[in-house]
C-alpha cells in the first residue's frame, strides 16, 4: 500500500517547496532542532548544497544521527557525512559502536548468502563505508586507539570499502596485523574473517584455509570457508 504524503513527512520526507521556504527563512541551522522531521531533513539538505562544513557542524550532525528516528532525515545526514572532507572522518569514528542496538553481539547462525558485501549494521560504520577508500587511514586509527566496540564496527567499514575497491590490496598486510591483535575477541575474529573476502592474494587464501580447519569456533571456520569460496569465484 502506497504511503500518504503525511506518512512520508513523518518519516522525514521533504519537498522542494518546503526546502525553499526554509532556505528563504535564513535560519537553516535552527531547523536542525525542529520537532518536524521533514524540516530537519530540509535543513540538512540545504547545508549539504550551500554551506561549507566545519568541525562544529559535523559534530552536531553526528549527535543528531545518534538520536534521529526519521528514516529520510537519517539518510540525508549519512549522505552529507559520507561526503565530508577527510579532515572530519575522525569525528565520525568517535561514534562507532555508539548509536543504536543493531550491532552484532553474537555470531549469526545463518551465512550472508548474497554475492555483495553486507552493509555495516552500525550507522556510523555504514557512513564511513560509503566515504570510500580515502577513509581507510582514519579508520585504521581506531585499531590503534579504539575500544573493542569501535574496532568491531571499523572492521565492517574496511571490509565493505575493500570489497569494491581493488586499490585496497595495498592495505592487506596492515589489516592482517590488526586481525592478529584483536583475535582474542570472537566477534572481531569472525568479522575479520568475513572482511578477508575483500582481498584476493595467495596469503589471504592460505590464512583462510588454515582458519577454516583450525579455529576453535565452528561458525568462524564456516565463515572462513565461505570467504575462501567467494575469493576463488571472483573473476
Amino acid at each position: 500500500m502506497k504511503s500518504t504524503m503525511e506518512e512520508l513527512k513523518k518519516r522525514g520526507y521533504t519537498t522542494k517547496h518546503e526546502t525553499e521556504l526554509i532556505k528563504k527563512s535564513g535560519n537553516v541551522y535552527d531547523y536542525l532542532k525542529s520537532e518536524i522531521s521533514s524540516e530537519r531533513t530540509a535543513a540538512v539538505r540545504i547545508i549539504s548544497d550551500e554551506c561549507d562544513l566545519n568541525f562544529d557542524t559535523v559534530s552536531l550532525l553526528c549527535k543528531m544521527l545518534v538520536s534521529e528516528k526519521a528514516l529520510y532525515t537519517k539518510i540525508e545526514i549519512c549522505s552529507l557525512l559520507s561526503e565530508a572532507p577527510e579532515e572530519f572522518y575522525s569525528v565520525i569514528t568517535e561514534y562507532l559502536g555508539f548509536s543504536g542496538n543493531n550491532q552484532y553481539n553474537e555470531i549469526p547462525e545463518k551465512l550472508f548468502g548474497k554475492k555483495s558485501y553486507p552493509l555495516p549494521r552500525d550507522i556510523f560504520a555504514r557512513t564511513l563505508a560509503h566515504a570510500g577508500y580515502q577513509a581507510i587511514p582514519v579508520i585504521f586509527e581506531v585499531f590503534e586507539e579504539g575500544s573493542i566496540s569501535k574496532v568491531r564496527e571499523a572492521v565492517d567499514a574496511i571490509g565493505f570499502i575493500c570489497f569494491y575497491d581493488e586499490k585496497c590490496e595495498d592495505y592487506f598486510e596492515k589489516f592482517y596485523e590488526y586481525s592478529e591483535k584483536f583475535s582474542y575477541d570472537k566477534i572481531c575474529r569472525w568479522k575479520f574473517v568475513r572482511a578477508f573476502r575483500s582481498f584476493n592474494n595467495t596469503k589471504v587464501k592460505n590464512i583462510l584455509g588454515k582458519i577454516s580447519v583450525n579455529d576453535e569456533d565452528n561458525l568462524i571456520r564456516r565463515e572462513a570457508s565461505e570467504s575462501l569460496k567467494i575469493i576463488n569465484n571472483k573473476k
